[in-house]
């Protein structure tokens, strides 16, 4: 019994020196790498190494986010994601609050994925909406909010 204990909390540690991870996520890495510990013993590991301030909701919130800002995602999609991951709500909104929205990252991620539309600047206003819908379709997939880019877009492709 002590054993498995040994073995959850070394891969434990093993997971967490490559990168940060949510509570969820090593519970459900314990589970699938150990099916024969049981519930109990891998919460117990979990609970004593999250005391120890090994493994944390809150810097793994932190650094998620940060990375998927310089990814170029926006709030929306941040969100989403540290929702499936386990990450408490109140987290989330704590570092959701944080994130400025950047109009030249926006910018950089539009004139890289829609380079050639900037070039050659259509003529007929079916063309400039047909693009400008693009646009805002891929930025609200990015997870930017409509009124993060609308101005932005509306200041590179005026109709």
């Amino acid at each position: 019994m002590e054993n498995i204990r040994v073995h959850l909390r070394n891969y434990c540690f093993a997971l967490l020196a490559r990168r940060e991870y949510s509570k969820k996520k090593i519970i459900e890495k314990l589970r699938g790498k150990f099916p024969e510990a049981s519930l109990e013993e891998i919460n117990d590991v979990v609970l004593d190494l999250e005391q120890k301030n090994i493994i944390s909701d809150q810097r793994f919130a932190e650094v998620f986010v940060r990375s998927k800002i310089s990814s170029g995602w926006g709030k929306n999609k941040i969100k989403f994601n540290l929702v499936q991951k386990g990450v408490p709500k109140e987290l989330i909104e704590a570092e959701i609050v944080k994130i400025v929205p950047d109009s030249e990252i926006i910018l950089e991620i539009v004139n890289r994925k829609f380079k050639k539309i900037l070039e050659n600047k259509p003529e007929s206003y079916d063309e400039k909406m047909k693009n400008k819908q693009n646009i805002y379709r891929f930025l609200s997939s990015r997870g930017y909010g409509f009124d993060e880019f609308q101005s932005l877009v509306d200041e590179i492709l005026p109709s």
